[in-house]
């Protein structure tokens, strides 16, 4: 009698067994009675699972509010800032950009330790600390020591921004581009109602007030933590049986003494096998003892950078990352020097200053219309990324055509429309261009790399102005850098196309 016959056999006659209540002590027997309550919790925690989802939703749409907004806040804190710590705005200006910029470079290293430490615990300790952090920074007088307490700020900020877009991607899946776009709105609400909240607390309380108050208000981040639980998984709860040879198929395991039927644990040990010690395993423990220590540093950088995930997603990696740092780089130069534009054209101070509030008014609005996009089409992230970034090309080319205040307007409302509809088009792409258990991964190093664009964008915008000393030329080299995520965005496409059809 073969093995299969052997189960088969043996799973009937357990199954009776189960029927007629009798115990058996067997892994294949407590898989099937474990199996069966399994379905029913199954049941109910998919309902929940599916009730849930809209909660992490809202919350991470409040998270995105309170982030965004923080940022704004200290933009408006700066001069008072200046005069506090007795510094210049050059020096407040690197400071919280460098919180801003640890905020998204310690996403990979959120990654490793979530693998460790139970992610929601992180995040809440994380948010605590990114508040306490806060109040610290109220009572410093020197820039060092804010400069310290910004990068504990942004150090502790990071897991909450690392593993809301995880749990996010496990609620809602393919619809996690269209979602995300929908939390990305609360970037934009936050980001006009903070400036208007700090300057009234600033007038009322103060600096150190305003910080104090900040503080309070980003602390709300700790029950948005809580929020983030994981979906029930399919396949959680069920215990793993190691893999035991063929000659243990059927073997009896006995339950220890005082130990209830429920809590079994099934030990690698209980599939005995005729060797227990593997002579290739201990050749290459020796082996292992005598490497060098440059080669246990490049084992520790190819665990902590997952090389092998990389090298898995490197068309996504070499051709798309770049695309996501021209993005960012984009949106900063712009934001920065586009009332300088204007003021090079003749403009008034007055009317320069509407040029990135246009900007602004078609980011809303196209954000929104690529929301509703991708609601219906999920799948067309990478066409609705190459259209923004073509119209933000296109107005960055025609800048130079003419000096009118209306037609610089026009340029200034699709030059910010199409940077602010491509951000939520790039996690779209990152669903449907990453295997999903690379997601998490990949996730980290993109806001990684969103952090390199944020420190090396301001100066790379003005060392391009010092070097051609004309706005035209810099922006025209926004525009050639917009055309080339174009083009990276497109050979993606076709590498993905070629793969899944070979022929």
């Amino acid at each position: 009698m073969n093995h299969s016959n052997i189960i088969q056999k043996f799973t009937r006659n357990a199954v009776l067994g189960l029927q007629q209540g009798v115990v058996v002590d067997h892994p294949v027997i407590i898989l099937l009675e474990r199996g069966r309550t399994k379905v029913t919790t199954e049941m109910s925690s998919g309902t929940s699972s599916e009730s849930w989802r809209y909660v992490v939703l809202v919350t991470k749409f409040s998270l995105d509010f309170l982030t965004q907004g923080l940022l704004k806040a200290f933009g408006v804190l700066v001069p008072a800032l200046v005069n506090k710590l007795e510094t210049n705005y050059g020096t407040i200006g690197f400071i919280l950009s460098l919180e801003l910029t640890v905020f998204f470079m310690a996403c990979p290293l959120v990654c490793i330790l979530a693998k460790r430490i139970n992610p929601r615990a992180l995040c809440i300790v994380g948010t605590v600390g990114s508040s306490a952090a806060i109040i610290a920074s109220a009572y410093v007088d020197s820039p060092a020591w804010f400069g310290f307490a910004m990068f504990m700020t942004g150090l502790f900020s990071s897991p909450i921004n690392q593993i809301s877009y995880e749990v996010l991607h496990q609620y809602f899946g393919e619809k996690f581009g269209f979602v995300n776009s929908i939390c990305l709105l609360g970037s934009l609400v936050g980001g006009m109602a903070f400036p208007v909240l700090t300057s009234k607390l600033l007038d009322a309380y103060g600096l150190e007030g305003a910080l104090l108050c900040l503080a309070a208000v980003y602390l709300h981040c700790t029950p948005v933590a809580v929020t983030f639980r994981p979906p029930h998984s399919s396949t959680g709860g069920f215990y793993q049986v190691p893999a035991c040879e063929e000659g243990d198929i059927g073997r009896v395991i006995e339950l220890p003494e005082g130990a209830e039927e429920n809590d079994l644990t099934l030990q690698p040990d209980d599939c005995e096998t005729a060797e227990q010690v593997d002579p290739f395993a201990v050749g290459q423990n020796e082996e292992n003892n005598a490497k060098s220590k440059l080669d246990r540093v490049v084992d520790f950088l190819t665990v902590t950078l997952n090389i092998p995930m990389l090298a898995q997603e490197k068309a996504f990696c070499l051709l798309f990352l770049p695309c996501k740092y021209i993005v960012q780089v984009t949106m900063v130069s712009w934001t920065l020097f586009v009332v300088s534009y204007g003021l090079t054209k003749g403009l008034d101070e007055s009317l320069a200053a509407y040029l990135p509030l246009a900007g602004a008014l078609g980011g809303f609005i196209n954000q929104g219309v690529v929301t509703i996009i991708l609601h219906f089409r999920p799948h067309w992230g990478a066409i609705i990324f190459i259209a923004n970034m073509a119209s933000v090309a296109a107005a960055f080319f025609l800048y130079q055509l003419r000096v009118s205040f209306s037609h610089l307007l026009v340029c200034s409302f699709f030059a910010g429309g199409g940077i602010f509809g491509a951000f939520p088009a790039t996690y779209s792409v990152l669903v449907f261009y990453v295997a999903t258990e690379h997601f998490a991964g990949i996730l980290s190093i993109k806001l990684f790399v969103t952090g390199a664009a944020v420190i090396s964008s301001g100066y790379m915008a003005g060392s391009l102005y010092d070097v051609t000393g004309s706005f035209d030329d810099v922006f025209m080299i926004l525009g050639g850098m917009s055309a080339a995520s174009v083009l990276l965005t497109i050979a993606l496409m076709l590498v993905k196309k070629r793969r899944r059809d070979p022929q």
